[in-house]
């Protein structure tokens, strides 16, 4: 079960910030990984963080450099007309992750409505993972939250 709770989002807001959540639950491994990509959507930063827990609650606390996140396929919602990303090749490489992360559905943008006047849009919804962990093939379930993707420069 996942625990998602911000605690702070006002930067979202203010157009300041970005992000990208991911977590996944492998099958085979009995394994969790989570991972965040942040946006600094002035100076145009990214910063990337996660954890990985494997079967035995043991954690690896996964810094900047050491998580490569590649956007393969991507979804135009009608909407926001946000360019929302809804395939990943995700690669770990000091826990020996390669898999592969898509969305069970592309069309899962949300609106977050305020006094009737405006809307805030994000994506948050259900992936499925799948490819190897430490040569092992792995599937698992994922749940991704996506922030502010209109405001992002590409």
């Amino acid at each position: 079960m996942w625990y998602d709770r911000q605690w702070n989002c006002s930067g979202v807001f203010n157009k300041e910030v970005a992000w990208n959540w991911f977590s996944i639950q492998f099958e085979e491994t009995q394994s969790e990984l989570m991972l965040y990509r942040l946006y600094n959507l002035k100076d145009g930063t990214e910063l990337f963080g996660g954890t990985y827990t494997n079967a035995y609650n043991e954690s690896v606390f996964l810094e900047n450099d050491q998580i490569k996140i590649k956007e393969l396929a991507h979804w135009v919602s009608p909407d926001s007309k946000a360019k929302y990303p809804v395939e990943w090749e995700i690669k770990v490489e000091c826990i020996g992750l390669e898999t592969n992360l898509k969305a069970l559905f592309s069309e899962q943008e949300l609106a977050l409505g305020f006094a009737g006047l405006l809307n805030f849009y994000y994506w948050e919804g259900m992936c499925e993972a799948k490819g190897s962990l430490n040569n092992k093939s792995v599937t698992g379930n994922s749940y991704v939250e996506m922030t502010n993707r209109f405001r992002l420069k590409e």
